[in-house]
């Protein structure tokens, strides 16, 4: 609990000091019923409004007198109001979405209200090892700051005719390195992605032990060993083989898959986020599969992708108000009740966590959605953790820019290749430190 303390001197002044610590207990027990006049202000992307309006109305039909206000605002833009300014702002929210990756510096910042989360896990049902799941990135260990709005993983969109015509059957597992590189598709140089490819070898693009950090690619090439030599050859013969230098460019990469991969196309496999399945459906048509990620293998290992996803959290401004604590997890309850989990999927294209792919097999989604949710599933749970130290955010740029030069530098072989990385993160250890 954020804590005031007020120093009162009375001589002949009287002066206060106060400061603040940062959270060290959950929010107060809030009260069981929020007290009338209780108000909070709550983050909706406008295309979640019709769902979110819904809650809203349950919620405040079992809490007469309270209010529950809309901010209207992309998630992202709502966390760039929150880095630019502070809690208190009256456009931050008190309710609140944030990916994973944003968990460890907000909770830094102190933005984030520590709260009860396992008790409105059991409030809310359909967890059966809360701890274990989602919710253990939200925590540091003794309190939680966010509780799991929805899972996300990388998966597979195929294109069958194109695989067809590549002559792959990916029924059974499709080894990248085997592939025309044209065949498979992704921004490899953006880590998002590429870390599917680097998490099979056990590459530690930035590690953290204690205060120490380490990175594998900043060892020189003959330190690194074989099986993490053989992930740069593939990026580097992935890199060389397209037949259009699009696909080595941020700005026109998306644009040149969406071109391969319809139907008559070079590109038969595209990895990518299930938010995008309604965009390739469009693309492919009746052409369109999926797969799990982990089909794609590399050098022989099922590629893998981080568990991740996005939590609601609530202002740490609201944490010593137990009335608005109340009035918020009631929100959060009836927002995240498994038993809407079909309507907030069709609504926020969001996958919850506390249902399951049998939800959503039982319902009356179209059998392509279904397939996409149960392979987000599938991802989640074949995942591995990822890094949520403020210093991993370095790594974006320094793995991006690395791979990118060898547009320019034209590099003749994976060794080549790999000095550029080298340098790149070699750099980076300096610039933490290390």
């Amino acid at each position: 609990m954020k804590k005031t303390l007020a120093l009162l001197l009375v001589l002949l002044l009287t002066f206060s000091l106060v400061a603040c610590s940062p959270a060290e207990e959950p929010a107060e027990e809030p009260a069981e019923e929020p007290a009338e006049g209780a108000t909070i202000s709550v983050q909706v992307e406008e295309s979640w409004q019709p769902y979110y309006e819904q809650v809203r109305d349950t919620v405040l039909a079992d809490n007469p007198g309270a209010t529950i206000d809309f901010i209207v605002s992309g998630s992202f833009d709502h966390l760039d109001t929150i880095d630019m300014t502070d809690a208190n702002n009256e456009d931050v929210a008190d309710v609140f979405a944030y990916p994973l990756d944003r968990y460890y510096g907000l909770n830094q910042n102190e933005i984030l209200a520590a709260f009860d989360a396992p008790a409105l896990a059991d409030r809310i049902g359909g967890w059966d090892n809360f701890d274990e799941g989602f919710a253990k990135y939200l925590t540091d260990g003794e309190y939680y700051f966010g509780i799991p709005m929805n899972l996300e993983s990388l998966l597979v969109f195929v294109n069958k005719a194109n695989a067809e015509a590549a002559g792959v059957d990916y029924t059974q597992p499709v080894e990248f390195t085997e592939l025309d590189p044209n065949t498979l598709m992704t921004a490899v140089f953006n880590a998002w992605y590429g870390v599917a490819f680097t998490n099979p070898a056990e590459i530690e693009l930035l590690g953290q032990d204690g205060d120490t950090f380490f990175s594998d690619f900043a060892q020189d090439w003959a330190d690194l060993p074989a099986e993490k030599q053989a992930v740069v050859e593939a990026l580097f013969n992935y890199y060389q083989g397209h037949t259009t230098d699009l696909v080595w460019d941020s700005d026109a990469v998306w644009g040149e898959i969406d071109a391969q991969v319809a139907t008559g196309g070079e590109t038969a496999f595209v990895i990518e986020g299930p938010w995008n399945a309604g965009k390739y459906g469009e693309i492919m048509g009746e052409d369109l599969d999926v797969m799990p990620l982990s089909n794609i293998t590399i050098n022989g290992d099922p590629l893998a992708h981080w568990r991740s996803g996005w939590a609601l959290g609530l202002n740490a401004r609201i944490e010593e108000d137990a009335d608005k604590v109340a009035l918020a997890e009631s929100f959060l309850a009836e927002l995240l009740n498994p038993a809407n989990a079909v309507e907030f999927y069709n609504v926020t294209g969001k996958i919850m966590e506390n249902a399951n792919a049998e939800t959503y097999a039982d319902s009356d989604l179209d059998d392509m959605s279904k397939k996409v949710i149960a392979t987000v599933y599938d991802g989640f749970e074949t995942g591995t953790d990822r890094p949520l130290f403020s210093e991993w955010g370095q790594v974006w740029d320094t793995f991006e820019n690395a791979l990118l030069s060898w547009k320019s530098a034209a590099p003749a072989s994976a060794e080549e290749a790999y000095q550029y990385i080298q340098d790149s993160f070699t750099s980076l250890m300096g610039q933490i430190g290390q």
